[in-house]
């Protein structure tokens, strides 16, 4: 699990046995990378995963950041890799998926204090190694609501995603999704 707490952000590895009794922490590590909110993990390849993650609304500077690191089937955490840290203000409770290859989306909720306040989809780069790319792909911004929270990329079929998020601030107790293609 990644979390953090009013003093550190940590990805903590544990047991557990088959039928769901926690069997105790195996490795903790400290990431030291600012703003650490509401954190995604994927498997990249092998050992290799990411972590995408937002900034709370109190944050001045309400960046997305991802980094890549070692999570090893014996539960020790391995060295940081690689991070990124988004070019504009995306903010809030990132969700990443697998597109193909080296093809990773990220669904971005809308910060409140951003300067681009709106949820935003994006793409970019990681290889098998854990090596982030150096710039997004592309950006596409979600229409309907001008600040968003939670949003969830899912694949549909083909070429065809599906995001489905909720409305925040003057918008908040909606519901939305939309469908997007050609992210690959």
């Amino acid at each position: 699990i990644a979390y953090r707490d009013n003093a550190s952000t940590s990805v903590t590895t544990f047991q557990m046995s088959d039928d769901g009794v926690f069997l105790g922490t195996i490795d903790t590590k400290i990431i030291s990378i600012p703003h650490f909110y509401e954190p995604t993990i994927i498997k990249i390849q092998n050992n290799v995963y990411a972590i995408v993650y937002g900034a709370s609304d109190d944050q001045t500077e309400a960046k997305s950041h991802l980094v890549t690191l070692s999570l090893y089937g014996n539960g020790s955490i391995g060295d940081i890799i690689d991070t990124f840290d988004f070019p504009e203000y995306y903010g809030r409770e990132p969700n990443i998926i697998h597109l193909g290859a080296d093809l990773y989306a990220v669904a971005i909720g809308g910060s409140t204090l951003g300067t681009l306040n709106t949820g935003s989809l994006v793409t970019l780069s990681i290889d098998s190694g854990g090596n982030i790319g150096s710039t997004l792909i592309d950006t596409l911004k979600f229409p309907l609501s001008t600040h968003c929270s939670e949003p969830s990329i899912i694949y549909l079929t083909g070429d065809m995603y599906a995001i489905t998020y909720n409305g925040y601030g003057a918008t908040a107790g909606n519901g939305y999704i939309i469908t997007d293609h050609n992210l690959t």
